[in-house]
């Protein structure tokens, strides 16, 4: 009996493993992507001011300022890039139409393995959960949402230190099983990872 539990404990510390790999996986790609597009168009997408000029007339450009804005509350219906000027909505949109992402460009979302949001924004933004004082500047964050505490904690530890308070990654507890994407008014801070507890998860890059 003994080593069939041992067993099912293994199998399952492996599939967590392999979760949380990836995971880390998912948002080391849109790092990866944005430096990509840099590279290639010289600027960043979502913000990218020539974006109807390398792809379509049609294609909603950024402002150019360098920073991937968003709107001060995440829309709960999620618009098409065309619709909007949220610069996080139009990230995916640009991504897609330069072949570095899979999915519709007309969808401004895309989803993680554990079918919550992954969304790309710029440090400065308040309804991400906040970086923990004293990590290093960072310019873009990519945050990936419903993650067990205890995938989240692995995914820490393979990408920064394992603490979600401190580091080049950091996260929050959800409520509700839902992510944390707060506003202005009602920052979210990083919390301690605990197994009970899913959470958003945010590398700065």
């Amino acid at each position: 009996m003994l080593l069939i539990i041992g067993g099912v404990l293994k199998a399952r510390s492996l599939r967590d493993l392999a979760q949380a790999g990836v995971l880390a996986r998912e948002m080391r790609d849109v790092r990866e992507m944005v430096r990509t597009y840099q590279e290639r168009y010289k600027a960043t997408p979502g913000d990218d001011p020539a974006a109807s000029l390398h792809f379509r007339a049609d294609v909603t450009n950024g402002d150019g300022d360098g920073w991937i804005t968003n709107l001060i509350v995440w829309p709960t219906n999620w618009l098409t890039p065309s619709r909007s000027s949220d610069e996080s909505i139009l990230f995916w949109n640009h991504v897609r139409l330069a072949g570095l992402a899979e999915g519709n460009p007309n969808r401004g979302e895309a989803l993680n393995a554990m079918n919550g949001q992954l969304r790309v924004v710029s440090f400065t933004s308040a309804n991400i959960p906040r970086k923990p004082a004293g990590s290093r500047a960072i310019r873009h964050v990519v945050c990936s949402g419903k993650i067990p505490g205890k995938i989240a904690k692995i995914m820490d530890q393979e990408m920064d230190d394992g603490n979600a308070t401190q580091g080049i990654v950091w996260a929050s507890a959800e409520a509700n099983g839902e992510e944390i994407y707060a506003n202005v008014f009602s920052p979210v801070f990083a919390t301690p990872y605990t197994s009970h507890a899913s959470f958003t998860v945010c590398m700065g890059f």
